[in-house]
């Protein structure tokens, strides 16, 4: 035990590191058994962040697009009552949209990080 407690105290860069990519593979783990619950419950929609133009490139079927700097004018285009699983390019504007459409009253919000890793979650539908 003494080693351990040793190990720690010399290698704390280490340790936070390990800590933080644990944290993040529990985070993905989580969001992705939500948005697999939230598609088998069929009340939902997606809302790609990303801009026009990247959503021009490449979407999902039947995703809405908003991109993050337009948010916080046209949510209205979303129904409160659905849950919204929210994505972008790789997780970053999702996580801010996600925490905003909170904000502003929607009480089921998941956010599905980026547009591939969602396309192949639905894919495995």
């Amino acid at each position: 035990m003494e080693e351990l407690i040793q190990f720690i105290r010399h290698n704390m860069i280490f340790v936070f590191i390990f800590a933080f990519i644990l944290w993040r593979i529990y985070r993905f783990f989580k969001a992705k058994n939500e948005v697999q619950r939230i598609l088998k419950e069929n009340n939902f929609q997606l809302v790609d962040v990303r801009s026009e133009g990247e959503f021009q490139g490449f979407s999902i079927p039947n995703s809405i697009n908003i991109p993050i700097d337009r948010l916080g004018s046209d949510y209205e285009k979303l129904d409160k009552n659905k849950a919204v699983i929210v994505f972008c390019a790789s997780g970053g504007r999702s996580a801010m949209a996600r925490l905003h459409l909170l904000r502003l009253g929607f009480k089921k919000v998941v956010n599905a990080g980026g547009v591939h890793a969602l396309s192949r979650i639905l894919n495995q539908k």
